[in-house]
């Protein structure tokens, strides 16, 4: 990711991640690594000491020193064989700046997308001894965009209880992307599925997940 300062103030780059797992970070480089007016920066991210895994969604974060930070609105998915750059610029004074994405730079390859079962819905049964909540992990299979869709209300799944989502009632997941189950466990441990699929609009296909054990080691198998 490359950053570009046009702004009346130094920035910085960091990078908000997030793990397969579910779990956030921020990465900045160590060292001067401070962008001064006109001047910009890149950030290898296979040059982090492992921070920056592969299958991590990543967005850039711009730091102002001494001013209002900035994050971009698009998040790419980590690709260590990618020669794709996201690059930015930043403009303004450090209390009324603006990020822009400026673009890709760089063409990978033409890879052939891996084929995955189609469905259509999802089902998660709770045989733990927890409260669990369903999530989707999807990706634009062109673009590698990823995000997590949450039922919004009241969707907490106790014990011996289950939930199904239609996919196709959520207007967030679109048909052709490629979605994951990612089980949130409340005040404890959250697991994904090990399988992966592509959404069909339409398919009657249901996959359907089995959850087990306690907060800190949770199970998750397809049944």
């Amino acid at each position: 990711m490359t950053l570009k300062n046009n702004g009346n103030f130094v920035a910085r780059i960091k990078i908000k991640g997030t793990h397969t797992n579910g779990k956030t970070y921020t990465y900045e480089q160590s060292g001067y690594h401070d962008i001064c007016k006109y001047a910009e920066r890149t950030v290898d991210l296979a040059d982090t000491n492992g921070k920056v895994q592969p299958g991590d969604v990543v967005t850039m974060f711009a730091f102002v020193k001494l001013g209002k930070d900035k994050t971009a609105k698009e998040s790419f998915v980590y690709a260590p064989d990618s020669i794709q750059n996201a690059k930015y610029s930043i403009k303004g004074t450090t209390l009324s700046n603006s990020l822009k994405f400026e673009g890709i730079i760089g063409k990978d390859p033409v890879q052939v997308a891996p084929k995955f079962p189609e469905v259509g819905s999802f089902k998660l049964i709770n045989k733990g001894n927890f409260v669990v909540r369903m999530q989707i992990i999807h990706a634009d299979p062109n673009s590698g965009k990823t995000a997590i869709y949450e039922p919004s209300g009241y969707h907490d799944i106790c014990k011996y209880a289950e939930r199904t989502i239609d996919l196709s009632k959520v207007s967030e997941i679109k048909n052709g992307e490629i979605v994951t189950l990612r089980a949130f466990v409340v005040l404890g441990k959250d697991i994904e599925a090990s399988e992966t699929y592509t959404f069909k609009k339409g398919s009657g296909v249901m996959a359907t997940y089995e959850i087990s054990g306690n907060t800190l080691t949770p199970k998750i198998k397809k049944v």
